[in-house]
């Protein structure tokens, strides 16, 4: 069985995964608040960036394989 990533990376999901994991070891190893708080944040920035640009990349590629094949017929 095969893993697409691409579509693994771009899921909520996912990088709602990643913060909770990043979290819960930050609190085991009893970094601040203030700083759990902020390396939320970025984390939540950075999964929010990344789907964003593939799925439109996503969207793109399908909209110019229908222009190329609008075009020919």
């Amino acid at each position: 069985m095969k893993i697409n990533w691409r579509s693994k990376i771009a899921s909520r999901k996912f990088w709602a995964l990643v913060a909770a994991l990043v979290t819960a070891n930050l609190v085991l190893f009893g970094v601040n608040e203030e700083t759990i708080v902020k390396v939320t944040a970025v984390l939540t920035q950075f999964g929010a960036v990344v789907t964003y640009i593939l799925v439109e990349g996503s969207i793109d590629k399908s909209h110019k394989h229908g222009d190329k094949s609008g075009g020919s017929e």
